[in-house]
């Protein structure tokens, strides 16, 4: 009826359940612990795992599934354990200002003698989370993110960025991958689809660390739409 576990540095926080039950083996000689079913609950979330944790003479053995319904972002973290995929939870703890995460699937692998992995697939909305340090955040994005072999992928099915100036910035079908969250500093690829007006579009390229318009003596009202979609015209009348 009441579950608290302080987990001694595996997670950032203790974790508490107001509910749940446990179906288990465990064996002393080799110590192993077989969860046929865990299920954990609260007045919002849902949390469930099953798997084994062993302990023999080569170190530790792990093979643990998870999986959540729903939970804020914050909750989330709380949950995942610093030694697992650390930068790419370093990432969302620092970038993900808000939001609720729902469809959560994990499993966790460990071998003695190696690191531990981790895959991760979840479903996210209403969330705010920053992709650059120096542009306006992303504002009740949706979509959803995966961690498989050490890339990392965020797709945003919905959401908005205000730009400075022209305007909010529709960002549907946007795309952000971390190639390798091992590498650090690393390489991250954005894949921008965006709906909005060109001076909004333009007056992010002009922030840090671009300032293309800038550098080239310009302002973001260089252009309007009307004399782009002009000049789109008279290309494709000549090919």
């Amino acid at each position: 009826t009441g579950f608290r576990a302080d987990t001694q540095g595996l997670v950032s926080e203790p974790v508490a359940f107001s509910s749940g039950r446990l179906d288990a083996r465990l064996t002393l000689d080799p110590f192993e612990l077989t969860i046929g079913q865990m299920v954990l609950q609260d007045e919002d979330s849902r949390f469930s795992a099953d798997g084994r944790i062993g302990a023999g003479p080569d170190g530790w053995a792990v093979a643990v599934d998870l999986d959540i319904d729903r939970m804020a972002s914050a909750q989330l973290l709380g949950l995942w354990p610093e030694a697992l995929a650390p930068r790419t939870r370093a990432w969302m703890a620092e970038n993900v200002q808000s939001g609720e995460v729902s469809q959560v699937k994990a499993a966790v692998r460990l071998d003695p003698g190696t690191a531990p992995r981790l895959a991760l697939d979840y479903r996210f909305q209403g969330a705010d989370f920053r992709f650059m340090k120096s542009m306006p955040p992303v504002l009740d994005g949706e979509g959803f993110a995966s961690l498989f072999d050490n890339r990392f992928v965020i797709v945003a099915e919905k959401g908005r960025v205000e730009a400075p100036f022209g305007g909010p910035i529709d960002i549907a079908g946007s795309v952000l991958t971390v190639p390798d969250v091992r590498v650090k500093p690393g390489p991250m690829e954005i894949e921008l689809h965006s709906d909005s007006s060109l001076p909004a579009v333009l007056s992010m390229l002009d922030r840090d660390p671009f300032n293309y318009l800038s550098k080239a003596g310009k302002t973001v009202d260089i252009a309007e739409e009307s004399q782009v979609a002009r000049f789109i015209k008279e290309v494709r009348s000549t090919t």
